[in-house]
C-alpha cells in the first residue's frame, strides 16, 4: 500500500475513535477529484511529507510553552492579505477533542 494511502486509512480510523465515524472518500472515487476523508462536517485533506518546515515546529513550541494550560494554537498569517483567508494551526489531538465535543453537542441541538 503507498504510504499516502495508507496514512490516509489510519487518519480516518483515528478520527473515528472519537466519533462520527470518518469515511475515506478517496477509495470510492479514484481519479476524481473528492475529499480524501469525511468527518462530519469536516472535509479533510490529507498531506503527507516526509518532514514538517521546522520553523512550524518551533511556532507550535513557542505557542505551547506560552499556552501553559490552554490549548496552544498558531495563527498563521501572510502580510498583505485579508485575515479570514489566514491558516489556524493546531495539533490533531486538539483539533480532534474540540471537535468532537462540538459535533456532539450539535446533534442534539
Amino acid at each position: 500500500m503507498k504510504s499516502w494511502k495508507y496514512a490516509e486509512k489510519r487518519i480516518a480510523e483515528w478520527y473515528s475513535d472519537l466519533g462520527p465515524d470518518a469515511s475515506r472518500k478517496s477509495t470510492a472515487q479514484r481519479g476524481q477529484a473528492v475529499e480524501d476523508i469525511e468527518w462530519g462536517k469536516f472535509s479533510i485533506e490529507v498531506k503527507t511529507r516526509r518532514t514538517v518546515p521546522g520553523y512550524l515546529h518551533e511556532w507550535m513550541e513557542q505557542a505551547a510553552a506560552n499556552a501553559v494550560t490552554k490549548t496552544p494554537v498558531v495563527h498563521w498569517h501572510q502580510d498583505h492579505q485579508h485575515t479570514e483567508n489566514d491558516f489556524v494551526v493546531m495539533r490533531a489531538q486538539d483539533f480532534r477533542y474540540f471537535m468532537s465535543v462540538l459535533m456532539a453537542l450539535l446533534e442534539k441541538t
